[in-house]
């Protein structure tokens, strides 16, 4: 396997990871309030929480950096 093939599938897992823990602690959130305060979408945020799509890269960061406030 070439090591550009080998970057993405560890990228792709990451991602992952990353969105299985954001699906978690939203899941007991306003998902309206948190698609106003991120600016993501609330369809999307839902089907994330209900681990029923994949998010792009720019919408896991939003999510991920708000959650990271939130503490």
């Amino acid at each position: 396997m070439r090591e550009i093939d080998k970057a993405a599938q560890q990228l792709q897992a990451a991602k992952e990871r990353e969105l299985a823990r954001i699906a978690a602690r939203l899941e007991v959130m306003n998902l309206r309030a948190v698609s106003e305060k991120t600016g993501v979408g609330y369809t999307t945020i839902r089907l994330i929480v209900q681990g029923a799509t994949t998010a792009d890269i720019e919408t896991v960061r939003k999510l991920s950096e708000w959650l990271d406030t939130q503490s």
